[in-house]
Formats: C-alpha cells, sequence, structure tokens
C-alpha cells in the first residue's frame, strides 16, 4: 500500500510540475494570463505542490526499499 502511495505522489507531482512548465513556457510564447486563465500564483503552487509530492514520494519509496 504504501509502495503505491509513493508511487502515486511521484506521478501527481510530475503531472502538476508539467503543468507548471507548461504554463511558463506559454506565458513566454506570448499568451497572456487571462486566455490560459491562470495566474502567476498558480504556477507556482503547481511547481511547489509537485516539488513537493516528489519528495515524499521519493522518500516512501526510499524508506520501503532501505528496510
Amino acid at each position: 500500500m504504501r509502495r503505491a502511495l509513493g508511487v502515486l505522489l511521484i506521478l501527481v507531482g510530475s503531472l502538476l510540475l508539467y503543468w507548471a512548465y507548461d504554463g511558463a513556457q506559454a506565458l513566454r510564447a506570448g499568451i497572456s494570463y487571462a486566455e490560459l486563465g491562470w495566474s502567476p500564483e498558480s504556477l507556482w503552487q503547481y511547481a511547489v505542490t509537485g516539488v513537493v509530492a516528489w519528495i515524499f514520494g521519493g522518500l516512501i519509496l526510499w524508506r520501503m526499499w532501505r528496510s
């Protein structure tokens, strides 16, 4: 069960990081925040939440592998 949770956290973290990266690239290409429906804060929230999910998922898998 814990292994599945660790993998799920890493997958969700990857999706959030991808959405943050994709949104940042769209903004650099000249698309406005209004067209995207996103705010700069939401891009940062996606990125930070993605990193946190990666860290916790990695820690869960590392602890399972170690024991």
